[in-house]
C-alpha cells in the first residue's frame, strides 16, 4: 500500500479513536453530573445522550472546520463570528430538544432543560475549549510519534543503503589495491612488504569503520596519507601534491568520502609511461565547510567504459545518503584534465 494512503488511513483511525474516547468519557461525566453526583439512573443516561447529541456537532464543526480553516490561518475575525454562531445555534437547539423534540420521542418521560440559555452556552463554550486543547495536545503527540517513526525508517533505509555501498566499495577498493601490489612486486620486491603494511592499515579502515558514524577528520586524513604513500610506491616518479588548510582541529566527517576520489585519480589518471603525470589534491576545512579539489592528467582511451567511474558513482550515492541537500560535486573530464570539486556542509 502507498505510504500516503497508509498514513491517511492511520490518521483517520486515530481521529475516530480520539472521538470515541472523548465522547465516551464526556457521556459518563455528564451522566454523573445530571444525577446530582449520585449513581446515574437510566433517565440520567438518556438525558446525557440527548444533551450530548447537540454537543457533538458543535464541537466537531469547531475542531474540523473552524479551527483549521480560520484560526490556524489567522483569520481571527471570521473565526470569532462563526464560532459565536456555532455556540449560539447549537445551544438553542439543545433547548429545543428538551422543550419539544424529546417530549415527542419519549412521551412517557418529562424532560426539562437543566440550564438556561446562558448556562447552556457556557457548557458549550467549555466543551469546545476543552476539546480544542485536548485535540491540540493529541495532534502534537501524534505528529511527534509520526516524525519519530519516519526518522527511524529513514535511519533504517540509510543503514541499508550504506551496507549496500560498503559491499560495493570493499571489493572495488581491494581489487584496485591488489593490482598496485602486483605491479610493485614485479619491479621492487623489497618494498612490497611495506606496501602491504600500508594497505592493511587502509583496508582495516575501509572494512571496519562504520560509514554512518561521524569520525574525527584527523583520522580520515591519516588514512588518506597512508593511501597516498601506498600509491607512491608505484608512482613515486610522478608529481603528487597534497595541500590541506583547516581553521580548527575538531571537525567531524563521515568516513570514505575522499578515498573513492583518490582511488579514481590514481587508477584512471597516473600512468607509468607518461613523464608529465600529475595529481594535485587541495583540501580546505573552514567555517564548517569541506571543499576538495582533485585534479590529474586524463586520457579518454586509457580505460574501458565499462570499468570507469564506479568509485565516483558510489561516492555520489554516499553523499546523497549522508549529506542530503548539503553537498555538491562537479566533475570536469576534458582531456587532458580530469578534475573533481566536492563541497559539503559538515555542520
Amino acid at each position: 500500500m502507498d505510504n500516503k494512503l497508509l498514513h491517511k488511513r492511520k490518521r483517520y483511525q486515530h481521529v475516530v479513536f480520539f472521538n470515541l474516547i472523548f465522547w465516551g468519557l464526556s457521556f459518563l461525566v455528564l451522566s454523573f453530573v445530571f444525577s446530582n453526583y449520585a449513581v446515574p439512573t437510566s433517565i440520567d443516561y438518556l438525558y446525557s445522550l440527548i444533551f450530548i447529541s447537540t454537543l457533538i456537532p458543535a464541537v466537531s464543526i469547531n475542531l474540523y472546520w473552524l479551527f483549521p480553516s480560520f484560526l490556524v490561518k489567522k483569520r481571527y475575525l471570521l473565526f470569532g463570528l462563526l464560532w459565536a454562531i456555532d455556540v449560539g445555534l447549537f445551544s438553542n437547539l439543545n433547548l429545543l430538544f428538551f422543550d419539544s423534540f424529546t417530549h415527542y420521542l419519549f412521551s412517557d418521560y418529562y424532560f426539562v432543560s437543566a440550564y438556561s440559555i446562558g448556562k447552556t452556552c457556557l457548557v458549550f463554550v467549555g466543551f469546545i475549549i476543552l476539546s480544542t486543547l485536548l485535540k491540540m495536545a493529541d495532534d502534537w503527540f501524534y505528529w511527534q510519534s509520526y516524525k519519530y517513526k519516519l526518522l527511524q525508517q529513514e535511519k533504517h533505509k540509510i543503514q541499508q543503503d550504506l551496507s549496500a555501498l560498503r559491499s560495493q566499495i570493499n571489493p572495488h577498493f581491494l581489487f584496485n589495491s591488489l593490482n598496485t601490489i602486483y605491479a610493485l612486486s614485479q619491479d621492487n620486491a623489497s618494498q612490497t612488504q611495506q606496501a602491504i603494511l600500508q594497505l592493511s592499515n587502509v583496508l582495516r579502515y575501509v572494512i571496519y569503520e562504520p560509514l554512518n558514524v561521524l569520525i574525527d577528520w584527523n583520522k580520515e586524513y591519516s588514512v588518506i596519507k597512508d593511501y597516498i604513500d601506498f600509491q607512491r610506491n608505484k608512482y613515486k616518479a610522478n608529481s603528487i601534491s597534497i595541500d590541506v588548510n583547516q581553521d580548527r582541529e575538531d571537525y567531524k566527517i563521515y568516513p570514505m568520502l575522499l578515498l573513492p576520489l583518490l582511488e579514481n585519480a590514481f587508477k584512471h589518471g597516473l600512468n607509468d609511461d607518461t613523464a608529465d603525470n600529475f595529481l594535485n589534491i587541495k583540501i580546505e576545512l573552514k567555517k564548517g565547510q569541506l571543499q576538495v579539489q582533485i585534479s590529474n592528467n586524463y586520457k579518454h582511451n586509457k580505460v574501458s567504459k565499462a570499468s570507469k567511474g564506479i568509485g565516483l558513482q558510489i561516492l555520489k550515492k554516499q553523499l546523497e545518503t549522508l549529506y542530503p541537500h548539503r553537498h555538491q560535486i562537479n566533475i570536469n573530464h576534458q582531456e587532458p584534465l580530469f578534475q573533481v570539486d566536492l563541497f559539503c556542509e559538515l555542520n
